[in-house]
C-alpha cells in the first residue's frame, strides 16, 4: 500500500489498549504453557491503574512458575509497565481476570473509530481510504492510503480500523490481514463508512476452529455469497471466539 499521509495519533487510549491486549496474550501463554488452573492480575486490581504500574500476576496450581517472561520485559521496555512479578496464590477471588481484560480491550477498541469520523465524507466522495493502526508498542497511526485500498501490515499491529466509501463488508484481503493479526495476538479489525460500522474482534484465544471458519467466511466474500454472509453476521460469532457485529 502506498501511504500518502501519516499522522501520529498515539495517546493514553492507544497505550492502554496495547497494554491490555499484550497482557491478555501473556496470561493465556502462562495458563497454556504452565498448565495453570487460573491466572489473574492481582495487583493492581483496578483496570485504570495498569498503565505504567508494577504488575503482579497470580497463578494457581501450575506445573511450574515462570520467573522471567520476555513478553513482559518487552512491555517494560515500551514503557507500558514499570516492572512485573509472578507469584503463586491459592485465593484467586480478587484480581483482574482474562475475561475482564477482553471486555476492557474491546471498549478501548471502540475509540479507534472516533479517529475515522472526519474522513468518512472524503472517502465517500473521493474514494481515498484511511486506516488507523494500533501497534504492539502502544503507538497509534492514522494513514491515508489509496483509492479503494488500504492494507494492514502483517507485523506488530494489535488493532486496526479503516474507512470504506460505501457499506462495511470486509474484503477477502481484509480477512486475510485479520487472520495474520490474530496469529500475532491482535484483538480485532473494524470498517466504517457513512452507512455502517463493522467490528470483528477476538474474545478468547485464537483457535483452529476460528481459523478454519474465518477462511470459510473469506471464501464467501470472494464468491459474493450474500445469503451465507448475512447468516454469519446474523449469528454474530465465527468459530469459537470471534465476534462479528455490524451497526447501521
Amino acid at each position: 500500500m502506498k501511504v500518502h499521509q501519516e499522522y501520529d495519533i498515539s495517546g493514553e487510549w492507544s497505550r492502554k489498549l496495547s497494554l491490555i491486549v499484550n497482557l491478555i496474550n501473556v496470561l493465556e501463554i502462562i495458563k497454556a504453557d504452565f498448565e495453570c488452573n487460573d491466572v489473574t492480575i492481582c495487583d493492581p486490581t483496578d483496570l485504570n491503574e495498569l498503565l505504567g504500574s508494577t504488575i503482579t500476576i497470580c497463578v494457581d496450581r501450575c506445573i511450574d512458575v515462570p520467573n522471567e517472561l520476555q513478553e513482559l520485559d518487552r512491555l517494560a521496555n515500551y514503557g507500558l509497565i514499570n516492572d512485573y512479578k509472578v507469584r503463586v496464590s491459592q485465593s484467586m477471588n480478587e484480581g483482574i481476570s482474562i475475561n475482564e481484560l477482553y471486555r476492557k480491550a474491546i471498549n478501548y477498541f471502540d475509540e479507534v473509530f472516533d479517529y475515522l469520523d472526519s474522513y468518512l465524507l472524503r472517502t465517500y466522495l473521493e474514494g481515498l481510504e484511511y486506516i488507523v493502526l494500533v501497534l504492539t508498542n502502544g503507538k497509534a497511526l492514522l494513514l491515508e492510503g489509496e483509492r479503494g485500498r488500504v492494507v494492514v501490515p502483517a507485523k506488530n499491529v494489535i488493532a486496526s480500523a479503516h474507512t470504506h466509501p460505501r457499506g462495511c463488508l470486509p474484503s477477502p484481503h481484509d480477512i486475510r490481514s485479520l487472520i495474520n493479526m490474530f496469529f500475532e495476538g491482535g484483538i480485532g479489525l473494524g470498517i466504517k463508512s457513512k452507512d455502517c460500522t463493522l467490528k470483528i474482534v477476538r474474545v478468547g484465544p485464537f483457535t483452529e476452529k476460528d481459523y478454519v471458519e474465518l477462511a470459510i467466511f473469506r471464501n464467501m466474500l470472494r464468491k459474493n455469497d450474500l445469503e451465507a454472509i448475512k447468516e454469519i453476521i446474523k449469528r454474530g460469532i465465527i468459530g469459537d471466539n470471534i465476534k462479528i457485529v455490524i451497526t447501521f
